[in-house]
């Protein structure tokens, strides 16, 4: 439900933008992206695990090795120069380790460090919202910006890694991003060097701010024995990005942008516009 009404908002906004002004079919916009993020966001969070007063456990949750892999869809209506909102439509495929670090009291004994590890892989449907534009302009540089909002939600069934015996685990991730970003590029006209072919090339660099909030949810065991737990891991990330737009014609473009420091990988996409 709060997806479907996400979604209706996003759209309606679109649609409310559209029409507030005189619509034009050149106007919209369409942009296939594939992206390859890896995110340095080494989370820790306090976990409390009781069952039936024969096993405690005081635990401290670590999530590294952050990459999420997305293949998305935007669509988006210049309103002007200044904002062209979009909505974001796709699936995203969520990679992660989690290690549980603390110890574990037994009838027969304890032990202590990485008592349970667990790698996750899944992957689910991806959608948001955001908006772009250009805030100034001097010498035919341009100063951007674009903030967006975007979510998803993915399951795995990977086994647990228990003090090194195998426990049957399902785990449900509800992955939240908001990215908010600066960037400076600048257009150079190509059409006589190459001959018609490319009619120009727009490099781009700038900063982006992401803020990640992963809500995890585990089941370890089975029906005879299972223990659930929740945690909420969560990174601020601080990037830089590189790169530049090539402009076949006046309605297609292709990109290469390149983010690094806090989220590091890369960012490929194919716009048209109408």
């Amino acid at each position: 439900m709060k997806k479907c009404f996400l979604m209706v908002l996003a759209g309606s906004l679109l649609l409310v933008s559209s029409f507030a002004f005189a619509l034009e079919t050149n106007n919209i916009t369409a942009e296939a992206e594939y992206s390859y993020l890896k995110s340095d966001m080494d989370s820790l969070g306090a976990i409390s695990v009781n069952v039936d007063s024969f096993l405690s456990a005081g635990l401290v949750g670590r999530i590294d090795d952050v990459k999420v892999q997305s293949g998305l869809i935007r669509l988006g209506y210049k309103v002007k120069d200044a904002i062209t909102p979009y909505i974001v439509l796709g699936e995203s495929q969520l990679k992660y380790n989690e290690a549980l670090r603390g110890f574990i009291n037994l009838p027969w004994g304890s032990a202590a460090d990485d008592l349970l590890t667990t790698p996750f892989k899944g992957s689910g449907f991806t959608y948001g919202f955001g908006a772009k534009g250009v805030l100034a302009e001097y010498n035919g540089a341009k100063l951007g910006y674009d903030f967006s909002r975007t979510a998803f939600k993915a399951d795995d069934n990977a086994n647990t890694s228990l003090l090194g015996y195998p426990v049957p685990t399902s785990t449900e991730v509800e992955y939240y991003k908001w990215t908010v970003g600066l960037n400076l590029s600048k257009e150079f006209d190509f059409m006589e060097k190459t001959r018609g072919i490319i009619k120009s090339i727009t490099p781009i660099v700038g900063y982006k701010y992401s803020n990640v909030s992963m809500d995890i949810q585990k089941t370890y065991g089975n029906d005879d024995l299972s223990v659930n737990t929740q945690q909420n891991a969560k990174g601020s990330l601080h990037s830089v990005i590189a790169g530049a737009d090539v402009n076949i014609n006046d309605n297609v473009s292709v990109g290469v942008i390149g983010s690094f420091i806090d989220e590091t990988g890369i960012i490929a996409k194919v716009a048209y516009r109408f």
